[in-house]
């Protein structure tokens, strides 16, 4: 099976699941999120809309080593061993 085959497979698998799909019409340009892709796939482009998520980047006060979190789990992450300075939330399409 040819790589291009598994990839077309696997963005069909990801639209039977449930996950946002992307069309990018004519094969170049924008990307558009579409709800019933029609799988032209000899003039489109398809694709699993890329994930956005946010960091947290924290400074730990008594060590001055840097960390970074996902946003999503920062409540749930390991404490760091005393005061923390926040530097920066950044977002990072995956």
């Amino acid at each position: 099976m040819s790589d291009a085959l598994k990839y077309k497979i696997s963005v069909m698998q990801a639209a039977l699941e449930g996950k946002p799909i992307q069309v990018q019409a004519g094969g170049f340009g924008e990307w558009i999120d579409t709800k019933n892709p029609h799988w032209i796939w000899n003039s489109n482009n398809y694709r699993v809309k890329p994930e956005e998520v946010s960091f947290v980047i924290v400074r730990d006060n008594k060590t001055n080593g840097i960390y970074s979190f996902r946003e999503d789990t920062w409540e749930a992450a390991p404490r760091l061993s005393c005061a923390y300075t926040e530097i920066k939330r950044v977002k990072v399409t995956l």
